[in-house]
């Protein structure tokens, strides 16, 4: 992609939208389009096709919805990480791919949550949020995403060197302690966080506690990869000949469950 068209993207691209391709979200993602007229909401090109292809057609279609194809770089490590974690390829590639854009992941529907859950460390839960409430913490999400990015990708990056560096000599066990004292460390920052930004969550009375912000790693991705040879080798091909963008994509992704208010 063009610099200034991907500056362009990241500037007015308010989300990534993730949702299982079995279930019905015609009513979240209607909502969502409605509330985001004037920023793209971002869709990965094949699970926009498969949404084409099961009658969502006309949601997808317009100007508030933005066609993504990430780094083709990735496609190799999001395979291996989906059958590691028996994750659907799509919602690995779309954690990735807000990473890399510096966007949120919208979740809409239940399967979607449930496919986020493995990877997030640390959720944060509210009654049914309004539609004003809704808003004002999709645009608090947004700066997550963006306030984390550098740090995150620092220090994943180092992670990942240390990691790779320690495989080559021999030392896998090394190399997984790295990542996961790594990955324990980014948790604690996530935790904190979300209490610093989401306090308002605590307040909210009545109504049963829903899951709407949760923290998710892609630093666990590559954790999980390094428990195969497959895995251990497309990290290491990612971390040597593509490390920009490898890095780019690991850090800290936000994600808002978006839910149609009553």
């Amino acid at each position: 992609m063009e610099l200034g068209a991907l500056l362009r993207l990241v500037k007015n691209l308010r989300g990534i939208a993730f949702w299982a391709e079995d279930e019905d979200i015609a009513a979240e993602l209607r909502y969502l389009r409605r509330k985001s007229q004037y920023r793209w909401v971002g869709v990965l090109e094949e699970l926009g096709a498969a949404g084409c292809s099961s009658g969502l057609g006309d949601l997808l279609e317009g100007k508030t919805l933005k066609i993504l194809k990430p780094p083709e770089e990735l496609n190799a490590f999001s395979e291996i990480v989906s059958e590691a974690l028996r994750a659907p390829p799509d919602f690995v590639r779309t954690v990735l791919a807000g990473s890399f854009y510096v966007a949120p992941v919208l979740l809409l529907g239940t399967k979607a949550v449930s496919a986020a859950e493995p990877v997030a460390c640390a959720v944060f839960e509210a009654p049914l949020l309004s539609d004003a409430e809704q808003k004002r913490h999709l645009r608090i999400l947004d700066y997550a995403a963006l306030d984390a990015h550098q740090s995150a990708t620092e220090t994943s990056a180092k992670a990942v060197q240390a990691a790779a560096s320690a495989w080559r000599r021999g030392e896998a066990a090394k190399a997984k302690r790295t990542l996961s004292r790594a990955v324990s460390v980014q948790a604690r920052f996530c935790k904190e966080d979300g209490q610093t930004r989401f306090w308002r969550f605590r307040e909210f009375e009545g109504g049963k506690p829903l899951p709407y912000v949760l923290y998710l790693q892609p630093l666990r991705f590559v954790r999980s990869a390094l428990d195969t040879r497959d895995g251990a080798q497309a990290v290491l091909s990612l971390q040597e000949n593509h490390p920009q963008v490898f890095a780019a994509s690991l850090s800290v992704v936000p994600a808002f469950v978006v839910r149609v208010p009553s």
